[in-house]
C-alpha cells in the first residue's frame, strides 16, 4: 500500500516516509510498549503461576514486536488488543495506574475501529488514527494526574510523621543515600516540592506556553521518584513519560527522529537498539527468576538490574527532552498545540472520559478509594469523615462506611487485619469470604460482635457481590486509631 498524506502506516514504512503524525504515533507506539514491559517484568517479581508466566511472555513478545517496528499498525493493535483484555481480566486488583492504561487502551482501540468502518478498509492513516485518540487521552490524563495532585492536599500528607513523601524520603535517606541530610526542615521540604512539582505539571498541561515546561518537569520529577532502589514503581514512570509525550509539539517529534536517525542510522527514536537491550535484559531476568530459591538471593540481582535498566531508559528520555525539547518552546502556540483539548466527539471516548471522571472522584463519592489515582497520598475519606483540606465529601452509598473489625479468623489473611490495627470494609470482607466458605470468623460491625463457625453457612458472608461491582470497585483497609500512615 501506498502512503497517504495523513502518513498510512501498513507496516512497511520508514519514519522519513510518513507524516509528523504518523511519526509521532511510532513515537508514542515505543514508550507506551516499553512502560508494559516495565508492568510485565514487576508482575514477574510476584512469583507468578505457570498460566501468568505465559501470558507475561505473549505480552512482552508482542511489546517488543511493536518496539523493534514501530511503524507497523498490524502490530501496535494486536499488542493494544491483548494489553486492554489482559487489564481487564486482573481487575479489580491492580496498580492505580493500570486502570488508566486499559481506557487509553480502549480509546486507542475504538478510535481504529471507527477509522476502519469510516475508511471501509483495514489500514488506515496512522497520522489521522493519532488525532483521533489523542484529544480524549489528553483529557483523561490531564483529569487524573490534576485530581492526584489535589488528593494530596490533605492533612495526613502534610503531617510530617505519616506523609508519604515524608516517608520515603526517611526510607531513601536510611536504606540508600545516608549522607543526605536527614533533618525535618527537609522532609518538610520533600512534601512541599512533592505538592508543588505535581501542581505545576498539572497546570502546566492545561497552557500551551507552558506545556513544554510541563512535559519536561513532569518527566524529570517522575524519573527522580523511581531512580532508587526504595520506590519501586518504573512501570507508573514509564506509562507517564508515554503520556507526557502526547503533549508535546511535532516540532519536539522531528527533532527527536532527527536526532536518532543520526545514531548509526536508526530510522526511529532508538527502536533497533531498544528491542535488543530489552531482550537481553528480559532474559537475563528470566533467568534470575527461574534459579531463585530462598537460599541463592537471585531476588535481589533481578531486583538491581531493573532499576538499573529504568535508570538508563528514563536517563535517555529525559536527556531527549533536553535536547529536542526546545524546538517545541516557540511552536506551542501552533492551532494543533493550543487545540491539545479539542472536542471529544466519539460516543465511547465521551464514555471513557465520563469513567475516568467518576473513577477519580470516587473516593469523595463514597465509592472506591483504591485504583483511584490516589496512590501514595495519605487521603482518608472513609467513615463519614475526610481529611482533604477543601474538597467536599458527598456519599452516594455507604461502602466506605460500613467498616468491619476483624477479631479472629481461621485464615491467616483477615489475621492481618487484626495484628495491624486495620478495618476492613464490609464490601472487601465479603469479597473474601465468598470465595472462601470454608473459613470460620469472628467479627464487629457496627456495635455488634458475630461469631461464624462457617461462613458458608452464612447468606450474607457467601452470597458474592454483583460481578460488575467486583470488577470495579476496590477499597483500601483503614487503620482503627484513624490514622493516614501511607497506603499504595
Amino acid at each position: 500500500m501506498r502512503p497517504d498524506a495523513a502518513g498510512t502506516s501498513d507496516g512497511n514504512l520508514r519514519s522519513d516516509e510518513m507524516g509528523t503524525d504518523g511519526r509521532q504515533l511510532a513515537v508514542f507506539a515505543v514508550l507506551w510498549a516499553s512502560a508494559s514491559l516495565f508492568h510485565i517484568w514487576n508482575q514477574l517479581s510476584y512469583t507468578p503461576t505457570l498460566s501468568d508466566s505465559i501470558i507475561a511472555a505473549v505480552g512482552a513478545v508482542m511489546a517488543l514486536a511493536v518496539i523493534a517496528k514501530p511503524s507497523s499498525l498490524s502490530r501496535w493493535i494486536m499488542f493494544l488488543t491483548w494489553d486492554a483484555a489482559y487489564g481487564l481480566v486482573e481487575l479489580p486488583r491492580v496498580a492505580n495506574h493500570r486502570f488508566l492504561t486499559i481506557f487509553v487502551d480502549i480509546a486507542i482501540l475504538a478510535s481504529f475501529v471507527v477509522l476502519v468502518i469510516r475508511h471501509r478498509r483495514l489500514w488506515v492513516p496512522a497520522g489521522e488514527l493519532f488525532q483521533s485518540f489523542t484529544p480524549c487521552v489528553r483529557l483523561m490524563f490531564a483529569v487524573s494526574y490534576g485530581l492526584a495532585a489535589i488528593a494530596k492536599f490533605n492533612w495526613g500528607f502534610l503531617d510530617v510523621q505519616v506523609s508519604c513523601a515524608a516517608v520515603e524520603y526517611r526510607t531513601i535517606n536510611e536504606q540508600w543515600l545516608t549522607s543526605l541530610p536527614g533533618d525535618v526542615w527537609v522532609q518538610y521540604l520533600s512534601i512541599g516540592g512533592t505538592l508543588f512539582c505535581e501542581s505545576a505539571v498539572a497546570l502546566s498541561l492545561m497552557v500551551p506556553r507552558l506545556r513544554h515546561f510541563g512535559v519536561m518537569l513532569g518527566s524529570v520529577f517522575h524519573f527522580l521518584l523511581s531512580a532508587t532502589p526504595i520506590v519501586t514503581v518504573p512501570d507508573f514512570s514509564a506509562m507517564l513519560f508515554a503520556l507526557f509525550y502526547l503533549f508535546s509539539t511535532p516540532g519536539f517529534t522531528s527533532r527527536l527522529c532527527t536526532f536518532a536517525a543520526k545514531q548509526r542510522g536508526f530510522r526511529f527514536p532508538l527502536s533497533y537498539a531498544m528491542t535488543v537491550a530489552w531482550i537481553g535484559v528480559l532474559l537475563a531476568a528470566t533467568a534470575l527468576l527461574l534459579i531463585h530459591t530462598p537460599d541463592n538471593h537471585a531476588e535481589p540481582y533481578s531486583h538491581w538490574l531493573k532499576f538499573f535498566t529504568f535508570f538508563f531508559y528514563g536517563l535517555n528520555w529525559c536527556f531527549f527532552l533536553l535536547c529536542c525539547g526546545r524546538a517545541g518552546q516557540k511552536e506551542a502556540v501552533e492551532p494543533l498545540v493550543r487545540n491539545a483539548f479539542t472536542p471529544v466527539r466519539n460516543p465511547l471516548h465521551i464514555a471513557l472520559v465520563s469513567l475516568t471522571v467518576l473513577s477519580v472522584l470516587s473516593p469523595y463519592l463514597g465509592l472506591k478509594t483504591s485504583t483511584a489515582f490516589t496512590m501514595f497520598s495519605n487521603l482518608r475519606t472513609e467513615n463519614n469523615e475526610s481529611n482533604h483540606l477543601f474538597m467536599p465529601q458527598l456519599y452516594l452509598v455507604d461502602f466506605q462506611n460500613d467498616l468491619v473489625q476483624i477479631i479472629d479468623s481461621s485464615h491467616e489473611h483477615l489475621r492481618t487485619y487484626t495484628d495491624k490495627g486495620l478495618l476492613i470494609p464490609w464490601f472487601e470482607l465479603v469479597n473474601f469470604t465468598s470465595r472462601h466458605p470454608e473459613i470460620s470468623l469472628c467479627y464487629v460491625r457496627g456495635s455488634r460482635e458475630y461469631t461464624v463457625p462457617c461462613v458458608g453457612d452464612d447468606p450474607q458472608l457467601s452470597r458474592f457481590h454483583p460481578w460488575l461491582l467486583r470488577k470495579t470497585l476496590l477499597f483500601r483497609p483503614v487503620f482503627a486509631d484513624g490514622s493516614c500512615e501511607c497506603q499504595w
